[in-house]
């Protein structure tokens, strides 16, 4: 029984033509991971091909991501493209069973892991503007919830299990569970459509200065920090103070961020990386992955330790 492959590359060729009416002069295999993505390229035009691995998001939950791409406010991301019959969702066998293939737009630009302190800034008002024109849409059901009961239930799940052979670990994420719903316990925070995974890698620098983003796999309904939370937890040793102000200033152009809340964004970049945690485990299973050693998760949580002492100044 095969849980995980990789589809031949002529043979989507063959479907790009018939089901998008575009020869494909090239494509090439970007990324495998939580999905596979591809560049295809056909005459001057560039696009994105996102192939969904098999039982890890219902078609429901596909379809949400994509309506709110083709919001009517025109946001600044990277957009689901039809094919000739106006289908944005295309169902592919596969030996694992059906899986989902969408394309998408190419976004032009530079992806970088060191922005200036003024990129910083129009990438926080580009964040702002998605999240606050994202308040008024109507979501369908979605796949992932960013709320703090529910990232410490999917650790408990995914991450337990793995480090019974580390117990000071176990009763640490115990004591960091009961801190932060203390800190957070009483706060009216706004809650939102959160892109979910702002790694450099997803968005892109424009030389008019605009910002676009792209792969909203991970998007789900959570406080809106949890973003910011994400950007700072993301190669946060590379970024300085100011770097990080210059974003939280962009950003608030358009969501206002009051003294506490900025104070708040190292716990939800804490809450990120929890959330990872729980989704590499789950991800590198031993199964269709190589397994994630109990002993290396083990050192991700003493990293995360270092962290909450150093960044959310908490003492577990």
């Amino acid at each position: 029984m095969i849980s995980y492959s990789s589809l031949n590359l002529q043979y989507l060729k063959t479907i790009l033509k018939d089901r998008y009416k575009k020869n494909c002069d090239s494509i090439v295999f970007l990324k495998r991971g939580f999905n596979d993505t591809y560049k295809i390229t056909s005459g001057e035009e560039k696009y994105i091909l996102r192939i969904y691995r098999t039982r890890r998001r219902t078609l429901e939950e596909i379809q949400t991501e994509l309506n709110l791409l083709l919001n009517e406010n025109r946001l600044p991301v990277s957009v689901p493209l039809p094919d000739k019959d106006n289908h944005f969702i295309q169902e592919i066998p596969s030996p694992e069973g059906q899986r989902v293939a969408v394309m998408f737009s190419f976004v032009e630009g530079e992806s970088l892991r060191r922005p200036s302190v003024q990129q910083c800034r129009q990438a926080g008002e580009a964040l702002g503007a998605i999240q606050n024109k994202l308040l008024s849409f109507e979501s369908g059901p979605l796949t992932w919830d960013y709320s703090p009961d529910s990232i410490f239930s999917f650790i408990r799940k995914t991450v337990n299990e793995t480090l019974k052979s580390f117990p000071d670990d176990l009763v640490y994420l115990d004591r960091l569970e009961g801190a932060i719903k203390n800190r957070l316990a009483g706060l009216n925070l706004k809650v939102g459509i959160c892109h979910g995974d702002l790694q450099p890698e997803n968005f892109y620098f424009q030389s008019n200065g605009a910002v676009s983003f792209i792969d909203f796999d991970f998007c789900g309904k959570g406080p809106l920090l949890y973003d910011l939370g994400a950007y700072t937890w993301y190669d946060h040793q590379g970024k300085t103070k100011e770097m990080l102000q210059s974003f939280q200033d962009g950003y608030s152009t358009y969501i206002s961020l009051s003294k506490e809340e900025r104070e708040l964004i190292p716990l939800f970049g804490t809450l990120r990386a929890l959330f990872l945690m729980g989704m590499w485990n789950r991800f590198m299973d031993g199964e269709s992955n190589p397994v994630w050693p109990a002993a290396q998760v083990s050192d991700f949580v003493k990293k995360l330790k270092k962290w909450v002492e150093k960044e959310c100044r908490m003492e577990i």
